[in-house]
């Protein structure tokens, strides 16, 4: 499985718990919490328009399931707040350096209308 189909997977298994969740759907009977069977590994693969194998949906079952795991251990580790550190900004400080004007900017563009660049409808 390549690496944008698994991130494509694991933003779905998130989308879904996270819709459960604000729904306030239930758990069906003899189901665990964030266990997902076969039947919504195959409905997953729909929405997703991923085509899964016969052979393959028990490897993807258990491989939801390890990692809705995770996610259960996420959700019980505390979050520490401290107040001091509560805002801060990993990124570097924004620095103005010089750039294109705008007449040359615009110089390379097929369509232009009150300095800005014109772009075909798309409705």
């Amino acid at each position: 499985m390549n690496s944008t189909l698994r991130d494509r997977i694991q933003w779905l298994l998130k989308t879904v718990s996270k819709v459960h969740s604000l729904l306030g759907e239930k758990i069906p009977a003899g189901r665990q919490k964030g266990m997902i069977t076969e039947k919504d590994t195959e409905h997953i693969a729909q929405l997703a328009d991923i085509a899964i194998h016969k052979e393959e949906l028990a490897a993807f079952t258990s491989r939801f399931n390890e990692i809705l795991e995770y996610f259960d251990l996420l959700d019980q580790v505390d979050m520490v707040e401290n107040a001091e550190n509560k805002e801060c900004n990993v990124l570097r400080e924004d620095e103005i350096v010089p750039s294109l004007s705008q007449d040359k900017v615009l110089s390379n563009v097929r369509e232009q209308e009150d300095g800005f660049f014109k772009a075909p409808r798309v409705m």
